[in-house]
């Protein structure tokens, strides 16, 4: 067997898809550049969902983008231009899979609330756009704060090599969030997220394709009167499992805002984003005092841009179980 040891892989698996899809995002169009689905997350073994038990996820999401000059964005109901962001992102998740059956499948809960660091700046703050009317330069904004609150619940099923559920991801709007500020943490918006995973694995060869769709429901920012339109994403995963937990692959996903941003405060009109990001993905898997652990790292540049930053992104995952019911059947 190719892989080595059935339950050293069945470990993996359990290990490998402990949540399903994380939080605030990186700058994408909508307001404040903001989406809620953060993209990258999603990646290897999306499909599985774990055996009963309590799970715990912690991921770290780096990025640095860059606007074309000339390109304007909505932040915090003001116009900017030549911006450039990095933030760092700290996403603890806590999953209970629970022995719950509905409509043949496992139920599932989780929730999740980031922290984290983020840092702008821009060459030009703008009043009326179309107009070309400067009201500063130099802009910059910086802050290390706490974000919305996220609620997860997923149903998974299995039929052999494949595995797939759809999980419903809930935005409560409690983050820190400022009117006027140019960066925030919390959206100041509800959203919800449906996301569908589906993944084919060959425990014989190691041979894994993961695919996760989705769409985003957003609502309306009620300070600045914007209301953000909703997101269509895609991610996957092309691995391959080795012996003594390397998995090596390649990673992406795809973007493209679906309808248009409205409201009196969208100013800048639909302003519909869009984005492909495409990159390579390392897992490992080991026992750390006798408890299995999860790592997982990939980086993905960003092309194909539209009406948001142009940047790459790099997110590394830490997974092991706070309490299962008993160990994966080898079966």
């Amino acid at each position: 067997m190719m892989v080595g040891s059935l339950r050293t892989l069945l470990l993996r698996i359990l290990l490998g898809c402990t949540v399903l899809f994380g939080s605030v995002g990186a700058t994408l169009a909508v307001e404040s550049s903001k989406n809620t689905y953060l993209l990258g997350l999603n990646g290897s073994l999306a499909g599985f969902l774990p055996p009963p038990g309590v799970y715990f996820r912690s991921d770290k999401y780096l990025y640095h983008g860059e606007a074309d000059p000339g390109v304007n964005f909505p932040f915090g109901g003001r116009i900017i231009a030549n911006v450039e962001v990095d933030l760092f992102f700290e996403t603890p998740i806590v999953t209970w899979v629970t022995n719950q059956k509905v409509l043949g499948g496992t139920l599932a809960f989780g929730a999740l609330m980031p922290f984290g660091w983020q840092d702008l700046n821009a060459g030009v703050e703008l009043d009326f756009p179309t107009l070309g009317i400067t009201l500063g330069t130099n802009i910059k904004d910086d802050l290390f704060t706490y974000g919305d609150l996220f609620f997860l619940t997923v149903l998974g099923w299995h039929a052999g090599n494949l595995h797939w559920n759809v999980a419903g991801m809930l935005l409560v709007p409690i983050g820190d969030y400022q009117l006027g500020r140019l960066l925030n943490m919390g959206l100041n918006r509800w959203a919800y997220d449906v996301t569908a995973s589906m993944t084919w694995f060959n425990m014989k060869t190691g041979r894994e394709l993961s695919v996760s769709p989705g769409i985003t429901f957003n609502g309306t920012n009620d300070d600045t009167n914007y209301n953000s339109g909703d997101e269509f994403h895609v991610e996957f995963v092309a691995a391959q499992h080795f012996p003594k937990g390397v998995t090596l692959g390649v990673a992406g996903y795809y973007y493209d805002q679906i309808t248009g941003d409205s409201g009196a405060g969208a100013r800048l009109g639909s302003f519909k984003g869009r984005v492909t990001a495409v990159g390579p993905f390392l897992g490992y898997d080991f026992k750390w005092r006798g408890k299995p652990v999860s790592a997982k790292l990939r980086w993905l540049h960003e092309f194909d841009i539209k009406n948001r930053l142009e940047g790459d992104v790099g997110v590394f995952n830490l997974a092991f179980p706070l309490g299962t019911s008993g160990p994966p059947s080898a079966k």
